[in-house]
């Protein structure tokens, strides 16, 4: 079941829930979180499918545990509803703000070498910077007094996952040593 949320206004996001959990045959026990990544989503799909999640695909940019639309869509999941499992899956290229490497003083265009390491360098740089604001989101989603009250109860089980754009892989957030770490199949 995939939502895809136009706007973050919370009667949207409550309705989006509420019409899953209407539709669904049984308890709705897996709530996903997931960047608006086409090849992102069909990859959660496709892993995700003998678990029948309710998929909530928005900007990473738009995650705010803090206050509004998805807060209480959440706490409304987390306590009106039957949600074991909540899952964010970030993304290599969510974070807006990179830091780009300058091409000043390099060689012409011709040195192909000098503009791959600088490519490269700027995509390591923007997968860090979107790892580390999905570890801000995490830390932000289970400081949610509803949802830190469940985790610590055993009743809510918090994942983070990271998807890798340009192998098309995902990362699992290890919180003990606060860094991704490959899925093991």
């Amino acid at each position: 079941m995939i939502t895809k949320m136009p706007e973050t206004s919370a009667a949207a996001l409550i309705d989006s829930f509420r019409q899953a959990r209407n539709a669904a045959k049984t308890e709705l026990e897996w709530l996903v979180i997931a960047h608006d990544d086409e090849r992102l989503v069909d990859s959660l799909t496709s892993s995700l499918s003998d678990v029948a999640p309710h998929l909530m695909e928005m900007p990473q940019s738009d995650w705010d545990f803090c206050q509004g639309g998805l807060a209480e869509a959440i706490e409304l999941a987390v306590n009106q509803g039957s949600i074991k499992h909540l899952v964010l899956v970030g993304h290599s290229q969510a974070e807006d703000e990179i830091e780009h490497v300058s091409p000043a003083g390099l060689p012409s265009r011709s040195d192909g070498y000098r503009r791959l390491h600088a490519g490269v360098t700027r995509t390591s740089v923007q997968t860090r910077k979107s790892q580390d604001l999905l570890e801000k989101q995490l830390e932000a989603l289970t400081a949610m007094k509803s949802v830190r009250k469940k985790v610590l109860d055993g009743d809510l089980f918090v994942y983070g996952l990271f998807f890798l754009a340009q192998s098309a892989t995902f990362l699992a957030y290890d919180p003990d040593r606060k860094d991704f770490l490959p899925l093991i199949s």
